[in-house]
């Protein structure tokens, strides 16, 4: 799935739009039952973050899409990545608890740190927003590993998604046409731009069932010069 027209880009931008309102009138709200009890709501902070990160992810694809970037393509461990989006998305307390899982023999990949580190961070946030709305016990799990021949890195959790009833095309135009009064944050711009960022590595997100969990994997080359053994 791309940005194939103006259209879907304005798509995109709307909720985009829309997203931050909400964090707004969240931060607002926040702010405002501080007043009353005088204890400041860390939710103040949360929500903040989270505006900061859906603005600094698109700025991020729009500045290697204009040339103002450069992929820097180098040997690369997972769990260095994985380690960092752990330590990123910790800092935002509306994102449900991480689990993460590495290979024991984790081979090293060829990619860009920062663009494969920002898809992962995304993913999980996207999957986190469903967790809200279906589960009280959220966990997100960060997964390396080899299958076969190929390298992947993997983020799930335990509600189902498929092609059938999943699309993030259609998630955007409904959520660009909801009232700000039925709407939440629905992370569905980190989706999208997880999606967005995998093109520019010339990779595809894969929607993937690993044992009882559900999400999206992508894979990546083998390094082929160093493996860490």
């Amino acid at each position: 799935m791309g940005l194939d027209n103006s259209h879907e880009e304005s798509l995109l931008l709307k909720s985009i739009a829309l997203d931050l309102e909400q964090y707004l009138v969240n931060t607002l709200r926040s702010h405002e039952l501080s007043q009353k009890t005088g204890v400041i709501d860390p939710r103040i902070a949360d929500f903040t973050k989270r505006s900061l990160n859906l603005v600094d992810t698109y700025l991020l694809h729009k500045s290697y899409v204009q040339g103002q970037l450069s992929l820097a393509v180098e040997p690369m461990n997972l769990g260095a990545v994985l380690a960092q989006v752990d330590y990123e998305i910790k800092q935002l307390a509306i994102v449900p608890q991480t689990n993460v899982i590495l290979d024991k023999k984790q081979s090293l990949v060829s990619s860009d740190f920062r663009i494969v580190k920002e898809i992962i961070k995304n993913l999980a946030m996207f999957l986190a927003s469903f967790e809200d709305n279906q589960s009280s016990d959220r966990k997100i799990t960060m997964q390396s590993y080899n299958d076969g021949e190929d390298v992947k890195v993997g983020v799930f959790s335990e509600v189902s998604l498929s092609a059938e009833n999943f699309s993030a095309d259609n998630l955007i135009k409904a959520k660009a046409t909801m009232p700000l009064s039925v709407q939440s944050s629905s992370a569905v711009p980190e989706y999208y731009l997880a999606t967005l960022l995998s093109q520019l590595i010339g990779k595809k997100l894969q929607l993937t069932k690993r044992k009882n969990l559900y999400g999206f994997s992508l894979s990546l080359d083998h390094n082929q010069q160093l493996r860490l053994i």
